[in-house]
C-alpha cells in the first residue's frame, strides 16, 4: 500500500482551492477524513483527491 503524503489544514486547502476556514469545518462535520499526530491534524492527500472525485458532475449531452 502506497502511503499519501500528508497535508496540513493550510496546504490542504490550498490544495482543492478553498479557504482554511471551510476546510476546518469540513474536517469538524466529517466530511473529509484526516489524521491526528498528537495535536497537529493532517490531510491526507488521497483523502482530497478521493472528496473531489465524489464532487464531480458530468456534463450532459445537449441535442441540437
Amino acid at each position: 500500500m502506497a502511503i499519501s503524503p500528508l497535508y496540513n489544514v493550510a496546504e490542504a486547502a490550498a490544495y482543492i482551492k478553498v479557504k482554511p476556514g471551510t476546510l476546518r469545518n469540513w474536517l469538524s462535520a466529517r466530511r473529509l477524513g484526516y489524521v491526528k499526530v498528537g495535536r497537529l491534524t493532517r490531510v491526507p492527500k488521497s483523502e482530497l483527491d478521493r472528496y473531489l472525485a465524489g464532487q464531480f458532475v458530468a456534463a450532459v449531452q445537449v441535442e441540437r
